[in-house]
């Protein structure tokens, strides 16, 4: 048997009873599969505004979460796999998921940046968080005098100029300044494009 939803890549099957599954895919819905049956069970209708990656369900609780590149960790129906709310509102993008069956209020999110999150699914609070990663970039550009700038989490550009090369390693070396741009700290730049006619410097911010 093979199932497909809208030719998008489907990331995850996570077991719920029987031959029965719920799964994520980048059609950014979650679908139910009877490994046995030729036809979906459910199909819920498109709800996040970016990839789902990974779905889990909880057999204690019989509630099941999914996490999207949108940066959140989102409840959905296991019967209709439609979005019942917002579990936990991550930093950003988020990659794996855990639901810990022993205790079903807590959620276990690794996200893009390289943090480890422990959140509650009910308050959608964090309890704590481990992070051991510098501040991630996500997008740059090369500026007139051959100067790149990159920008990404925070409210800080780098600045990145060339400064020679290792007489050892011929590696190029770089003096790097770090800019502060007045906008918040929380979130991240997702987007930078330079306006040619008048050289500034257009940020597109996930806080809007």
């Amino acid at each position: 048997r093979r199932w497909q939803l809208g030719g998008l890549t489907v990331h995850w099957l996570d077991h719920i009873e029987g031959s029965e599954y719920l799964l994520a895919s980048d059609a950014r819905l979650v679908a139910r599969l009877d490994i046995n049956k030729d036809d979906f069970v459910a199909v819920g209708p498109t709800f996040a505004r970016d990839d789902l990656e990974q779905v889990s369900y909880n057999k204690t609780s019989k509630k099941a979460y999914v996490s999207s590149f949108d940066r959140h960790i989102y409840e959905v129906d296991p019967a209709t796999c439609k979005k019942v709310g917002v579990a936990y509102p991550a930093p950003y993008k988020c990659r794996w998921l855990k639901s810990l069956n022993r205790d079903p209020s807590v959620l276990f999110v690794n996200c893009r940046d390289g943090s480890f999150h422990k959140a509650n699914a009910l308050t959608g609070e964090p309890i704590g968080v481990l992070r051991m990663t510098p501040p991630a970039l996500w997008t740059g550009l090369t500026l007139d005098d051959g100067s790149l700038l990159f920008a990404g989490e925070g409210n800080r550009l780098l600045r990145m100029q060339a400064d020679g090369v290792d007489d050892y390693t011929l590696a190029r070396r770089f003096r790097s300044q770090a800019i502060r741009v007045p906008m918040a700290d929380e979130g991240y730049t997702k987007r930078m494009v330079r306006q040619q006619s008048t050289g500034r410097i257009v940020l597109g911010h996930t806080n809007g």
